[in-house]
């Protein structure tokens, strides 16, 4: 085995050490079908959120990496998905090369690093995955099984996959943000078909307006107001977290914990993202079993 294969395999195994599943010559595919060589991938699992990092090894005799390797790591990390690029070398890397990376979620790093920083990079990498957890889970609660919550969150996205490639390709292409009424506007004009019934599915029910209803009809209040609450309160903790105002409280089943560290923190928030998504689920399918509301225009 040539230097440079067992530097991929050591990276590899690293990786597996950090409790990755660690795959050398690996290929991914982009969404179009394109095709990725890589020298190393690694998935992992945390707090329910599957894990992807990229690898590729520079084995290079007394030469920095340069900064477009840092560039084409990039490029390969947004076309297939993956959080995290990580960029392995033994020689250093160009000053340019540090900086970009930087800026752009990609590692650099040696063996002798990677194994020094590895409770850091895990760490990091486990808080990320919680707060994306939390953050899929806010809009369901918070918008979607709020009977009065503004549904724009909802609805704008739902009309955008029904443009054509075309008008999402110009829209995505301006230097700047419109005026929020003239683009919603200009979304609604370019959807070919849309019907009064389109939007009245984003539009909060006559006969619920005014009831002061905090949950939508089927749900149970007291589970939805618990969950919520922990949302709230756990996102908040990893926010003080990260910008390091300790001690943080954070709630549990029974009570609340005080965390001083963010591997503390972390400990407490991971074994209840299961239970808050499974509540969120059941909720939602009581909701989902409800009788539909006629509306006025439909009664006759």
């Amino acid at each position: 085995m040539k230097r440079w294969e067992q530097y991929q395999h050591q990276t590899a195994e690293l990786l597996r050490e950090l409790g990755f599943t660690a795959v050398v010559n690996d290929s991914l595919r982009e969404p179009n079908g394109a095709k990725h060589a890589l020298d190393v991938s690694a998935r992992r699992t945390l707090a329910g959120v599957d894990l992807l990092w990229v690898v590729e090894c520079k084995l290079w005799n007394m030469q920095a990496v340069p900064i477009e390797k840092v560039a084409a790591l990039k490029a390969i990390v947004d076309s297939v998905g993956a959080d995290r690029g990580l960029l392995m070398s033994e020689s250093g890397f160009q000053s340019g090369a540090v900086l970009t990376a930087r800026q752009k979620n990609i590692t650099l790093s040696s063996l002798a690093d990677l194994r020094a920083n590895a409770a850091d990079e895990l760490l990091s990498a486990r808080v990320r995955a919680a707060e994306k957890r939390l953050m899929s889970l806010a809009p369901r609660v918070n918008r979607d099984l709020r009977p009065l919550a503004l549904q724009d969150g909802r609805m704008l996205p739902a009309f955008a996959v029904r443009l054509r490639p075309e008008d999402v390709e110009e829209f995505t292409a301006r230097p700047a943000a419109v005026d929020y009424v003239e683009g919603v506007l200009e979304l609604t004009r370019r959807v070919k078909g849309l019907t009064l019934d389109d939007h009245l599915e984003f539009m909060p029910h006559p006969a619920e307006i005014g009831t002061r209803l905090l949950w939508r009809r089927g749900t149970d209040e007291n589970i939805m107001d618990g969950v919520a609450a922990a949302i709230h309160y756990m996102t908040q903790a990893l926010d003080q977290g990260m910008l390091g105002h300790w001690p943080a409280m954070c709630p549990v089943q029974r009570g609340a914990k005080l965390a001083w560290s963010m591997p503390q923190l972390i400990e407490v928030v991971e074994p209840h993202l299961d239970a808050l998504a499974q509540k969120v689920a059941e909720q939602e399918d009581k909701t989902a079993r409800e009788p539909r509301l006629p509306w006025p225009h439909e009664v006759q």
